[in-house]
């Protein structure tokens, strides 16, 4: 996923400068901010063939709550930025501003799960220990 993703950023920046040096008219108009979307379905489409070829349930779970995280996270700085920009509070923002604040979430969730394993995977050892010690 990270080659797609800096596909994308190429594709923005690509799409920046023509907009900025000779934005182009007709069909074409349309074509061209649209290219940055390319990669970021091919990342959509990578993950989802990721979730239907894991056989791991664990992985696959742990997966589906990092998505989870970032969709969140997507839902709550969204609404709440919604209800500031309604009142004129703060500044309009770009809609593709959606998935590189998912994406964020989907690291943030991954980070926390592995911190949470990793955590948890200390507890069992020192709960295996303690067992041993004990017997």
């Amino acid at each position: 996923m990270g080659g797609g993703m800096m596909a994308y950023m190429g594709g923005m920046l690509m799409v920046m400068y023509v907009y900025n040096n000779d934005m182009p008219v007709g069909a074409l108009a349309y074509a061209v901010p649209l290219l940055p979307t390319v990669p970021l379905l091919a990342a959509m489409g990578v993950m989802g063939r990721y979730m239907v070829e894991e056989t791991d349930e664990y992985l696959r779970h742990r997966t589906s709550l990092a998505a989870l995280i970032g969709l969140g996270l997507v839902l709550v700085v969204g609404t709440l930025w919604g209800f500031l920009e309604t009142f004129e509070l703060v500044p309009h923002i770009w809609a593709w501003w959606v998935f590189p604040v998912w994406a964020i979430g989907l690291g943030i969730g991954q980070s926390l799960l592995a911190r949470y394993d990793r955590i948890a995977e200390r507890a069992e050892l020192q709960f295996d220990d303690e067992n041993k010690a004990a017997s």
